[in-house]
C-alpha cells in the first residue's frame, strides 16, 4: 500500500469513529458504538487493497459493454470483498429499467444500486472492507450513497473530469442536471485511485460509441 493512499485510508476510517458523537442515545449506547468502531478501524486498516485487480478492472469494462449493447450508457461496476473476490456486480440500467421493462430510473446506476444493495445485505464491517471498482467515477448521487453506507475504497477507470472533457471532445452538450464533481468533493474520506491509464481509453472508445454529436 502507497504511503498517502494509507494516510487516506486512515482518515477514513478515523472520520467514521466521529460518527456515533453526532447520533449519541446515551453515553453507554455511544462508548459502546465508539470501542465497536474502533475495532472495526483496526481490522480494516490492515486489509485495504495496495494495487488494484486488473481482472475486476477488465470486469468493469466488459459490463460497461454489456450496458452499451443493452441502449443503457457505458458504466459498469463489480463490489468486491476484503479477500479480493467479487460479491456482485452491476451495470447501468437507467434506459432499460430495473427489470428491463423500459421503465426509464435516473438512479440506476450500477454504483447507487450495488451501495443499496449493501446496505441491505452485508454488515457493517464487511461493507467497510469492501472495496468498489467502477468503469467511471461515482457521480455525486453515488459517491454519497457509497459513503452513507459506510462502503471502503473506490477504483474507477476513468475520472468524472475525462468524462467531461470527452464529451466536449466529442462535441456533444448535455445540460448538467447534477454538477459532476470528484468523490472526494463529494465523500471527502473515501480513499480513491484512478483513473487507470490505458484501460481509460477503452472506456473513452465506449462512450464515443454512445453519444450523438448536437447539430448545429
Amino acid at each position: 500500500m502507497s504511503p498517502s493512499f494509507s494516510r487516506i485510508t486512515t482518515s477514513y476510517f478515523l472520520h467514521q469513529l466521529a460518527i456515533p458523537s453526532f447520533l449519541r442515545l446515551g453515553d453507554h449506547t455511544a462508548s459502546a458504538q465508539i470501542h465497536s468502531n474502533f475495532l472495526l478501524y483496526q481490522a480494516c486498516s490492515c486489509t485495504m487493497p495496495s494495487d488494484p485487480d486488473p481482472k475486476i478492472l477488465r470486469r468493469c469494462i466488459e459490463l460497461a459493454k454489456e450496458a452499451l449493447d443493452a441502449g443503457d450508457d457505458p458504466f459498469g461496476s463489480v463490489l468486491v470483498g476484503a479477500d479480493g473476490s467479487i460479491i456482485r456486480e452491476d451495470r447501468n440500467r437507467v434506459n432499460t429499467g430495473e427489470s428491463g421493462d423500459g421503465r426509464r430510473d435516473g438512479t440506476l446506476h450500477p454504483e447507487f444500486t450495488l451501495a443499496r444493495w449493501a446496505q441491505l445485505n452485508l454488515s457493517a464491517e464487511e461493507r467497510a472492507k469492501a472495496s468498489v471498482y467502477t468503469s467511471g467515477e461515482h457521480c455525486p448521487m453515488c459517491a454519497a450513497a457509497h459513503a452513507w453506507v459506510g462502503l471502503g475504497p473506490i477504483v474507477f477507470v476513468s475520472s468524472s473530469v475525462q468524462f467531461s472533457a470527452w464529451l466536449k471532445e466529442f462535441g456533444v452538450e448535455r445540460e448538467a442536471k447534477v454538477k459532476p464533481l470528484p468523490i472526494n468533493e463529494v465523500a471527502p474520506n473515501i480513499p480513491v485511485q484512478g483513473p487507470i491509464p490505458g484501460l481509460d481509453e477503452e472506456v473513452k472508445a465506449l462512450h464515443k460509441q454512445n453519444v450523438k454529436p448536437s447539430s448545429n
